[in-house]
C-alpha cells in the first residue's frame, strides 16, 4: 500500500478537515488515480473518484467502510452499486487550473450530475491480482480489529458468556476466534476455572464456569 498524500493542495485539508493518504489505486491514467481508496490519520477510509481531468479536476469523495470495500474487491460489485445509493454522503472537490480558487461542497450521491457520478456496471477487475491482494489485507485487518474489540470488552467483564457475545457479533463465529479469546483472556490471571467445549453435533460452543480460584 502507498502512503503518499492524495492531494498536494494545502487548501484541501483546510476545507475537508483532514489529509487523505493513498491506500490503493484501482484505476490510473497518466499518473492520476481515477479510482482509489484513501485513508485519514484516524483510520477512516474513503473511495475517491476522479470524474473530470481535462480543463479542471473534479474529485468525488465517498466515505467507505471495510465491508463496502470488500463487496467491491471480493464480491465483484461495482463501486456504483455499493456507493451510488440514495442517502450516501459525498464531497465534491474541484481544482481549477486557470487561477480560480479550489472549491468543496457536501451533497448526496443521488444529487450528483451524471458526469460526476460513478460509472454504472464497472467492477474493479482491471488488475485482479492487485485487487485480490488488497482484499486480503482488508480482511486480515478486519479480523484483527474484531479480535481486539472483543478482547477489550472481555477484559471489562470476563465473566460474561463469551460464546454468546461472539455469536452476537458475527453470524458464523469461527471456533478459532473463541479458542484464542478463551485461552488468552479467560484463563490468564483470572479467578475462574473455565472450560470451552465445542458441541460438534449441534455446531455450537458450550462455555462453562467453575467458581474456583486458580
Amino acid at each position: 500500500m502507498t502512503k503518499e498524500k492524495m492531494f498536494e493542495d494545502e487548501s484541501f485539508a483546510q476545507r475537508f478537515g483532514k489529509e487523505l493518504y493513498l491506500e490503493e489505486i484501482f484505476l490510473e491514467y497518466d499518473g492520476i488515480p481515477l479510482l482509489s481508496a484513501c485513508i485519514d490519520e484516524n483510520g477512516n477510509r474513503y473511495f475517491c473518484h476522479c470524474a473530470e481531468m481535462r480543463d479542471f479536476e473534479t474529485w468525488v469523495i465517498y466515505p467507505v467502510t471495510i465491508g463496502q470495500l470488500l463487496q467491491m474487491t471480493n464480491n465483484g460489485k461495482s463501486p456504483q452499486e455499493v456507493l451510488g445509493v440514495q442517502g450516501q454522503k459525498v464531497w465534491i472537490y474541484r481544482i481549477y487550473w486557470d487561477g480560480r480558487e479550489s472549491s468543496m461542497e457536501a451533497t448526496l450521491a443521488e444529487r450528483l450530475l451524471e458526469c460526476d457520478a460513478l460509472p454504472k456496471g464497472a467492477p474493479l477487475c482491471l488488475y485482479p491480482e492487485q485487487v485480490a491482494a488488497y482484499a486480503k489485507e482488508l480482511q486480515n485487518f478486519a479480523e484483527k480489529s474484531f479480535f481486539e474489540k472483543i478482547v477489550a470488552s472481555f477484559r471489562e467483564a470476563y465473566h460474561i458468556d463469551i460464546v454468546g457475545y461472539v455469536s452476537s457479533q458475527v453470524e458464523y463465529p469461527r471456533k478459532s476466534i473463541c479458542e484464542i479469546i478463551f485461552d488468552k483472556e479467560i484463563t490468564k490471571g483470572k479467578d475462574w476455572d473455565c472450560r470451552n467445549e465445542y458441541d460438534c453435533e449441534n455446531g455450537q460452543f458450550q462455555l462453562s464456569y467453575e467458581g474456583i480460584r486458580v
